[in-house]
């Protein structure tokens, strides 16, 4: 059975049972199909989430639960799984829990950094579109500066974190928007729209142009092999 269908016959189950759903929600099983999370993992995350939640005595909700309220505890079942597989301790995951947020973050960009460098090793002499050089030295020199502010107390929460990453990201993504063919550009906008077809008519106009925009996005970071600098929660 096709991945989309097989975790849209879980949330049918799970809306039964409270799961509130939206149109866009399946850019977020998109998303999960991208990173290759199995279905399994997905159902197991989204029980967790639910579980988790308040109930009433006669067994109602007292949080209205949502695929995006489950999303970061897919994500992080998800890699509890994959680090089972590889012998990692929980009590390695305690222990950084417990770890100062400057450690936690440089730990988390030491790992980003060392993704990239593997991922651009990995393009070096295939046919495939890759991300520019000076993009690629230019995000590698954007994180050094961030280690450094972190080092120099210039960010010291997890939200500003959070923000200079995703600045860092959408910076990146725009830069290589620009240098994608405008031929190829097109097509993608195409493809997208025709892949939005069957709920536009479901969709206001604002979710309409910002799904556009979030599947257009993808396409792009598919493109290049340029995945969101945010995507890994183990920071947290």
């Amino acid at each position: 059975m096709d991945y989309i269908r097989e975790v849209e016959k879980i949330l049918i189950e799970k809306r039964n049972k409270g799961l509130m759903l939206f149109h866009k929600d399946w850019l977020i099983i998109e998303k999960w199909k991208a990173l290759g999370i199995p279905v399994k993992i997905v159902k197991e995350g989204i029980d967790s989430a639910i579980t988790g939640l308040n109930f009433s005595q006669k067994g109602e909700f007292y949080t209205v639960p949502t695929l995006a309220y489950c999303e970061k505890q897919v994500l992080k079942t998800w890699k509890d799984f994959k680090e089972s597989r590889v012998g990692r301790s929980r009590v390695c995951d305690e222990d950084k829990e417990k770890a100062p947020f400057s450690h936690r973050a440089l730990e988390y960009l030491d790992n980003l950094q060392r993704r990239i460098e593997r991922d651009i090793e990995t393009r070096k002499g295939k046919e495939s579109v890759v991300i520019p050089e000076a993009l690629e030295r230019k995000l590698l020199s954007n994180l050094k500066d961030l280690v450094k502010k972190i080092k120099n107390n210039e960010v010291e929460e997890e939200g500003e974190f959070e923000e200079e990453l995703k600045s860092l990201d959408v910076g990146i993504l725009n830069s290589l928007k620009q240098a994608i063919d405008e031929k190829k550009l097109s097509s993608f906008k195409n493809e997208c729209r025709k892949k939005l077809l069957p709920y536009r008519n479901r969709m206001e106009d604002k979710d309409y142009t910002e799904s556009l925009e979030a599947m257009l996005d993808q396409k792009i970071r598919q493109e290049f092999g340029f995945r969101n600098l945010s995507e890994e929660e183990f920071y947290w």
